[in-house]
């Protein structure tokens, strides 16, 4: 069963235990249907906890959970991520798709030309930048926008750009 991170514990609130959770999930309100909280590290779930209740407060999810009662508790739990199986994922909007669907897919030219390898993405505002591995030691950047980015085929594993818009990440 693969596990994908929500969230991450980055501390805790008030004495009785609860935990502050940053998410980082572009849909925040899958933590609502959540019975347990997973928590793993380096991808491995280590701890479970179920939970007695969970909301909103500024841009954090605070969470209670049964088993602790207070803050000397929690010490251990803070830098874990919050997972949830692959099932607990919404649907895909049919213009979005998962980062872990196209991680490593093969990039081509606007000619059918590969140009490298899809490594890494970087979130920055209005579109994400996808960095794109080509050759040894060779990266480059370009906008996640439909000015540049022709095709996504997440079933072939393949990206199609427009390679105006490409940018070494050297510069």
């Amino acid at each position: 069963m693969r596990f994908f991170s929500i969230g991450r514990i980055v501390g805790h609130h008030g004495l009785h235990g609860d935990v502050k959770i940053k998410p980082i999930t572009d849909n925040p309100d899958i933590f609502f249907d959540l019975t347990y909280l997973l928590l793993a590290e380096k991808g491995e779930v280590r701890r479970s906890f179920k939970l007695n209740n969970i909301y909103f407060q500024n841009k954090f999810i605070i969470a209670s959970l049964e088993q602790v009662s207070h803050i000397d508790e929690i010490g251990d739990l803070k830098g874990l991520d919050v997972v949830v199986p692959e099932n607990y994922l919404p649907e895909e909007n049919p213009d979005e798709v998962y980062w872990y669907k196209i991680k490593g897919a093969a990039v081509f030219d606007e000619n059918g030309r590969k140009i490298g390898i899809l490594y890494d993405y970087i979130e920055s505002g209005a579109s994400d930048v996808f960095r794109v591995a080509c050759g040894e030691s060779k990266y480059y950047l370009i906008s996640n926008n439909p000015e540049h980015i022709i095709k996504i085929d997440d079933v072939n594993k393949s990206v199609y750009i427009n390679s105006n818009g490409l940018v070494s990440e050297d510069i």
